[in-house]
């Protein structure tokens, strides 16, 4: 796609620290990181979401994601890593295209994810959506 920074910078039209690249993937460092040695993995290819993705693409994609990371621990600057999926802009989508963020953690970097918890839903309402989602899932 012409206006995707995430497919300029696999095709090369844009400047970036690429850290792989194959025919299907490029990872690269993130501009703004939330740590150092924050990368974007994408999918060379234009898609918007990992929703759409064939079940093929998306294991290699995951696969891929755990060796950059384990990769970035051996450095040994780091103690953990988050690998995180955005889908939407609710989400935080902030590009059009297919994501995963590989974070490297310390325990003293300061970064939280800053989850809310909620009290569950009374057990009607879980039943009812445990339901729907078997029933999705079948």
């Amino acid at each position: 796609m012409d206006n995707c920074i995430y497919c300029k910078i696999s095709e090369k039209r844009e400047d970036a620290d690429i850290v792989y690249q194959d025919e299907t993937f490029c990872a690269f460092l993130h501009p703004t990181p939330i740590n150092h040695g924050h990368i974007i993995l994408t999918t060379s290819e234009h898609c918007t979401s990992l929703t759409l993705l064939d079940d093929e693409t998306y294991s290699k994609l995951q696969c891929l994601a755990r060796k950059i990371a384990v990769a970035t621990l051996k450095t040994k600057d780091y103690d953990g890593f988050n690998i995180q999926y955005n889908h939407g802009e609710c989400a935080g989508q902030d590009a059009l295209h297919a994501a995963l963020h590989i974070i490297p953690r310390v325990g003293t970097d300061g970064f939280h994810l800053n989850w809310r918890m909620q009290e569950a839903a009374d057990e009607d309402q879980r039943k009812s959506l445990i339901d729907f989602i078997k029933n999705k899932l079948s």
